[in-house]
């Protein structure tokens, strides 16, 4: 006998939460929408973390755990994790990949820019299931960094530069190779799911696969060399946390990049 799909939502048969279309789940996703906005652009002279922290807050206390579900997956068809990392994970993908990144990136302030990296990161390791403890501490550890550099006003430094100052010159003995992709095919519009960022229309031509089999966008892969080289450790797997030893590519572009800011290995 066939067991039917019960949705974990509505509890209608014929389909899971993360295709659940009620009326119900529909109002609550663009309610979340709305009120992320308000958030996002009240009290501006707030770093934009400060008011990512009083949506979060406003998501734990209004939504359960279902619902939190369902709104998820309508963003991103992932419902997995705690109430915690779920709440993390529909901030990083909305209020700072939708609305920091993209469709407000204009409104923000220059130190917003300066920091969003980190704070993006923040958010991110929460989603992870990463305790807050940790998460603020490494935030916390950034910014002694920072104020601990001569040029507190950036005097001649753009956002970007001052984003990716690294504290050492640490590269890794990981062996990066192209792999081969069929262009005829796809021609380079093939997307795929990054499970870090949880972007799902990342560019097959930007995908980074490891020598676990587990893949990732180039955005993510660079994110993470960063923190390690920062933290002075080897880099690892966000999924099965094996240490990057054998890194394939998908275009040259790519591989000279990660080549030249992280790789001791040059050989093909």
């Amino acid at each position: 006998m066939t067991t039917q799909n019960k949705c974990g939502f509505c509890d209608a048969i014929g389909h899971t939460i993360q295709h659940c279309n009620s009326e119900m789940a529909t109002i609550m996703y663009n309610n979340m929408k709305s009120r992320a906005i308000d958030y996002f652009t009240s009290n501006q002279e707030s770093s934009i973390h400060s008011r990512a922290t009083l949506f979060q807050g406003y998501l734990k206390d209004t939504y359960s755990l279902k619902e939190l579900r369902v709104i998820l997956a309508k963003m991103c068809g992932s419902t997995s994790g705690n109430k915690t990392a779920i709440v993390a994970r529909i901030v990083l993908q909305h209020f700072f990949l939708r609305l920091g990144y993209r469709d407000f990136q204009d409104t923000l302030s220059f130190n917003d820019r300066v920091h969003m990296d980190e704070y993006t990161k923040y958010w991110w390791n929460l989603s992870l299931g990463v305790s807050i403890i940790r998460a603020s501490a490494e935030l916390n550890d950034y910014f002694e960094f920072v104020n601990s550099m001569e040029v507190l006003d950036f005097g001649n430094f753009s956002p970007a530069s001052v984003v990716n100052v690294e504290t050492t010159v640490k590269k890794f003995p990981i062996l990066i190779s192209m792999k081969a992709i069929d262009l005829t095919e796809t021609q380079g519009t093939e997307t795929f799911d990054c499970p870090i960022c949880m972007e799902d229309e990342c560019s097959v031509l930007d995908q980074v696969e490891m020598g676990c089999n587990h893949s990732f966008c180039k955005e993510c892969v660079v994110r993470v060399m960063d923190d390690s080289r920062k933290k002075g450790k080897d880099p690892c797997c966000a999924l099965c946390r094996q240490d990057y030893k054998r890194v394939y590519v998908r275009t040259g572009a790519v591989l000279e990049s990660l080549r030249e800011r992280f790789c001791s290995l040059v050989r093909v």
